[in-house]
């Protein structure tokens, strides 16, 4: 402790100059550490390799559980027993869409992120995402439903492993982009565009619309911003109950991410 008052300008001064002579060691001893780093390892030890799914079927389900069990209770955006065909369909042949491939591996990558916390053991979630991400070039973002469900699960892995270092806030107008332009925020029941739609297809366009109208209001709240959706601009409509889970779809749906994503769990 020092006196500061009117009469201590020297001693003031010393301060100063004391402080940001360290300030000034401090940032060189930092720079010195990070190429001496750079000296030691190759960037190509610090890249993440894409890792493979396991070998047992069980073992990917298993793995794909902890998804279901802490996720999807909150945000219920996928089908289980659609995402339990297209991970048997991904493990075992090796001609699967991008849509169904990122689908499963960016699950494991959440699952194994969890249980990665849960158990103090490290996992290879980052190798599972690096996987996934191999395939989001080829998926169509814009104007799809299965798009906005990838994004939604790229927003869930960054929630809860900050190892993409990717912006939530800027994930989240995305979402918000593709749901207006799907026009989910619309309640297509009772009109004519609606009769096209399959129960199904309605209900899991209903879930994925209240998954991102919660995100934005959770955002919103933690970052202190504004939020993107605007009750007045949606019809809020009220979700179906769970008998829609006993509904599985057919076997000719594996050959298509498209109607394969058209089927939703419904929780009680």
């Amino acid at each position: 402790m020092r006196y500061v008052g009117p009469s201590s300008g020297y001693s003031f001064a010393k301060l100063v100059l004391a402080s940001a002579r360290q300030r000034k060691r401090q940032k060189e001893r930092s720079r010195t550490q990070t190429s001496l780093v750079n000296l030691i390892l190759d960037k190509e030890a610090l890249w993440i390799p894409p890792a493979k799914m396991p070998s047992n079927l069980d073992h990917c389900t298993q793995l794909s559980a902890a998804y279901w069990e802490n996720i999807h209770f909150q945000y219920p955006f996928l089908h289980r027993p659609t995402h339990a065909k297209l991970l048997e369909h991904v493990h075992n042949s090796e001609n699967h869409s991008p849509v169904a491939a990122f689908q499963v591996y960016m699950v494991l990558a959440i699952s194994t992120t969890i249980l990665s916390r849960r158990l103090k053991v490290p996992l290879t979630a980052e190798g599972y995402c690096a996987t996934a991400m191999t395939y989001f070039d080829q998926i169509q973002i814009e104007g799809s439903l299965e798009g906005l469900q990838c994004l939604l699960l790229l927003q869930m892995y960054t929630l809860n492993n900050a190892s993409m270092r990717l912006n939530v806030w800027y994930l989240n107008y995305q979402c918000i982009a593709s749901v207006l332009d799907l026009g989910l925020q619309r309640d297509v029941r009772d009109v004519k565009a609606g009769k096209n739609l399959s129960i199904l297809t309605q209900e899991m366009r209903t879930r994925t619309f209240w998954v991102v109208y919660s995100l934005d209001r959770t955002l919103a709240t933690i970052i202190g911003r504004p939020i993107g959706l605007r009750d007045e601009a949606c019809e809020l409509r009220v979700s179906l109950r769970s008998y829609i889970f006993h509904i599985l779809p057919t076997d000719r749906a594996l050959g298509s991410s498209h109607r394969m994503l058209t089927t939703m769990h419904c929780p009680a």
